[in-house]
């Protein structure tokens, strides 16, 4: 899991979408890959989220949540062989499915 803080008024001059959809765009370019599939998301909690799975120039597929709150883009992956995406699925969903996005009020 990682994250990066933007400036608050990155936030506010951009909307949640936005801010997703840059970072796919970085994602993908950045790691050189291929998108796959793409679909919009949200934290149990209902911050927005955006799930994009690619794969790169050694073959591998990531599977990338990608969440906006509170000034901060919040990402967890799984990074698989080709060969081992279809064995692995109920796994790599379950390990994505176990970050939970909680925000101090």
């Amino acid at each position: 899991m990682t994250y990066s803080e933007f400036p608050d008024s990155y936030a506010q001059m951009n909307k949640p979408q936005t801010i997703l959809s840059q970072g796919r765009s970085n994602t993908l370019k950045v790691t050189q890959s291929n998108l796959i599939s793409e679909r919009n998301i949200h934290s149990y909690n209902g911050h927005p989220g955006k799930e994009i799975e690619y794969t790169d120039s050694a073959r591998k597929v990531t599977t990338n949540r990608i969440f906006v709150a509170e000034g901060r883009l919040y990402q967890v992956m799984a990074i698989v062989s080709k060969k081992q995406c279809s064995t692995l699925s109920k796994t790599i969903t379950g390990y994505l499915n176990s970050f939970q996005l909680v925000v101090r009020t």
